[in-house]
């Protein structure tokens, strides 16, 4: 319908279109500082530290007693949900197909929780780091953080186009843009991928960050090849 035509025209104006940018911007950096965290609660994992007095910080809280429920498969994802619930606590983590699998038929020996979130499960088998937990969670909220960066990037690219092809930057209609959006492209694409290489097929982080750097050069090399193209075509026609 028309109306819904106008209104669409209306909210991507360049203007407002800078301010969605801001907005994934600052999304960006505040995921970019929960890999920080990611790490600390893995090195207290690493550590084994536990708090030996109620309401001690910097330290593992023991949930006592409860159950552990699970799996619960995720639609889109290979990984999958478990639950714990104790009194007041309830969480959900995930956990890499391979934990999962463990975590079915082991010795549950102790849960422990940071922050009223399951950091770690304790098993016979070995323990059980919640993905969110170590370095697998902080590559996966860097890897985040860049494709809001890139998804940022490529809407100011894509608003300043508008700006200076229509004329203003609450221009509402124009002619069909030229050229095409590349630099915010660049990190986004690479970090999606490898986004879900992690959260959809339960891939490693290791083999996620080599499917995201292996795009990312195929990317920028079929950009170059591009560009020269251009530039040589340009240069015959000049002669």
């Amino acid at each position: 319908m028309a109306w819904r035509t106008q209104l669409r025209h209306h909210f991507t104006v360049p203007a407002l279109l800078l301010v969605y940018a801001v907005a994934a911007l600052v999304l960006a950096c505040y995921v970019g500082t929960r890999a920080q965290h990611s790490v600390e609660v893995g090195r207290l994992v690493d550590e084994v530290r536990t708090c030996e007095q109620p309401g001690e910080a910097d330290c593992l809280t023991e949930v006592r007693g409860g159950a552990l429920n699970g799996p619960y498969n995720q639609r889109r994802s290979r990984n999958d949900e478990w639950q714990m619930v104790s009194g007041d606590f309830r969480d959900r983590f995930g956990t890499s197909p391979s934990d999962s699998d463990r975590l079915k038929d082991a010795e549950i020996l102790g849960v422990y929780a940071y922050e009223d979130s399951v950091a770690m499960v304790a098993t016979d088998r070995g323990e059980v780091r919640a993905l969110h937990v170590g370095t697998r969670g902080a590559v996966e909220r860097v890897v985040w953080a860049v494709a809001l960066l890139g998804l940022g990037m490529t809407i100011i690219e894509h608003a300043w186009r508008k700006r200076r092809q229509w004329g203003g930057w609450w221009a509402v209609d124009g002619p069909p843009l030229e050229g095409q959006n590349v630099v915010g492209v660049v990190p986004l694409v690479p970090a999606m991928l490898a986004t879900g290489a992690m959260g959809v097929l339960g891939l490693s982080w290791q083999t996620s960050l080599v499917v995201g750097l292996v795009t990312g050069a195929g990317l920028v090399y079929t950009i170059l090849r591009g560009a020269r193209g251009r530039s040589g075509t340009t240069w015959l026609r000049g002669r």
